[in-house]
């Protein structure tokens, strides 16, 4: 196993030209705000918060991180019990929180486009003036993207299953920065 290197400031630069300087800091602040969830476990410092505003600028970043052996930390809104957005290795955490848009509504197909750091709760409100809702519930105001890693469920699963369930397509920026779209078949019974 290849040990990870740090941040350098070519790093930075080259991150810094993904995303644009206002969507990269290394402010200690920063960093220090997404070094825990809502967990028992310790908190960790990343080297930087890059905040991507869409599907391509994720996936340039995942590719300067594999390309340079830097670890990466994905990160939503920090409401995990389980520690799963904690930077436990360093490197960069990258940060959803800027790409929360509704995307589409297909209000007669009774789907949504939705981008990964969209907050569960606020999507619902959205939704609900077309009068539709996204069944999972898992409490906390999760983003939709921390759903996804974890299949969360939640009081209405029994009647409309987990996150999984209610997935028929996702555009996925991969470790090594290639953004694939994968489609998911209906079984009915």
């Amino acid at each position: 196993m290849r040990s990870f290197q740090p941040v350098t400031k070519s790093i930075l630069a080259q991150l810094t030209s993904v995303v644009s300087p206002t969507n990269i800091s290394t402010a200690k602040a920063e960093r220090e705000l997404r070094s825990h969830d809502m967990s028992h476990h310790e908190p960790s410092l990343s080297e930087v918060v890059v905040w991507p505003s869409s599907s391509q600028q994720t996936a340039d970043v995942l590719r300067i991180a594999h390309e340079n052996h830097i670890p990466v930390t994905p990160w939503g809104v920090g409401s995990s019990l389980e520690g799963n957005p904690i930077p436990l290795f360093g490197g960069i955490l990258l940060s959803m929180e800027k790409m929360d848009s509704i995307v589409t509504v297909h209000e007669e197909d009774f789907q949504v486009t939705v981008q990964a750091g969209l907050c569960y709760k606020d999507l619902n409100e959205k939704l609900s003036r077309y009068g539709l809702f996204f069944a999972p519930d898992p409490g906390a105001n999760a983003t939709i993207g921390g759903m996804l890693a974890n299949n969360a469920a939640g009081s209405r699963t029994v009647k409309y299953g987990a996150t999984k369930d209610n997935v028929l397509a996702m555009e996925v920026a991969l470790a090594d920065g290639r953004l694939i779209k994968g489609f998911f078949r209906i079984s009915w019974g």
